[in-house]
């Protein structure tokens, strides 16, 4: 039977004589990257996930065309600073494995639209994050991060951002300067408050800020003309104020209902005509989908 090694020289050779642009060494138990991959200089598309590698060699800066990177469910502790020659690179995938630190080096990935590094051990969102102002994907849940730094507010095209299940304790006012976010998940962390500066979030269409320490929903959501999802299940919110009512695109909001109290007379207004009719069914009648 052909060890998982000798498979993947086979899929190397493989893909050199057919010039191949992409190539996909999933699932294999390799603990090291094959050094003959490093030849395939023309590919765009490289997939190591589902292996047990440790280290990636800094060989790797051979790959200079390179687009796709997915390198998930390994065992990388760090990234070689050699990652910095990958230019062209548009999506970046490290999630489940055993990454610290982001490298400094990222700052040179400048085309980079996606980058995954869920399920890690991150502490702290590097600085040189500030130069990836292409990015419209960014993935950070499960990590240990405390702080959702500054230059957060250079990723001016972040259509998504998901921080879920971090020790974050506050939303920096920076995040005014995400306008183009569609999707923030914040929820299973530790904030308190939402700043008012959420309302300059104006595209943004979903919100998940469930299992948070949050007592109230600030009055600015009512300038998010476009929310249609409000995650807030597990929080420790008591009341509705009336400027959910605003909120004429709603499809789901999701609450914490053993605490809710609702203290606005206008979610007991029969015409209330400015509410959805489905959501004010539901807010009347405490009735949501768990």
């Amino acid at each position: 039977m052909i060890g998982s090694y000798q498979k993947a020289q086979k899929i190397i050779r493989m893909c050199a004589e057919e010039k191949s642009e992409q190539i996909t060494l999933c699932g294999l138990r390799l603990k090291q990257v094959p050094p003959e991959l490093f030849n395939l200089t023309w590919i765009k598309t490289l997939s190591l996930a589902r292996n047990q590698i440790e280290t990636i060699p800094g060989a790797i800066k051979k790959l200079i065309n390179l687009e796709t990177l997915n390198l998930e469910d390994n065992e990388i502790k760090v990234l070689c600073p050699e990652i910095k020659h990958l230019v062209n690179l548009k999506r970046l995938y490290l999630y489940g494995n055993k990454i610290q630190d982001i490298p400094r080096e990222i700052r040179y990935l400048i085309n980079l639209e996606k980058l995954n590094l869920g399920v890690n051990e991150i502490r702290a969102i590097c600085p040189e994050i500030k130069y990836l102002k292409n990015l419209e994907y960014l993935y950070l849940e499960c990590n240990k991060i405390e702080v959702i730094p500054k230059e957060i507010k250079y990723l001016v095209n972040l259509k998504k951002l998901i921080l879920h299940s971090n020790l974050i304790q506050t939303i920096c006012p920076e995040i005014k300067y995400l306008t183009k976010l569609k999707t923030l998940d914040l929820s299973y962390n530790k904030i308190k408050t939402v700043p008012p500066q959420i309302k300059y979030l104006t595209e943004i269409e979903e919100i998940d800020l469930s299992g948070n320490k949050i007592k109230a929903i600030p009055p600015e959501i009512k300038y998010l003309i476009h929310l249609r999802i409000l995650f807030l299940h597990g929080t420790c919110i008591h009341s509705i104020s009336s400027e959910v009512k605003h909120l004429t695109n709603k499809q789901c909001l999701k609450l914490n209902w053993d605490r809710i109290q609702f203290m606005s007379k206008s979610l007991k207004n029969p015409a209330m005509p400015e509410l959805d009719m489905e959501l004010k069914y539901k807010l009347l009648r405490n009735k949501f989908t768990p």
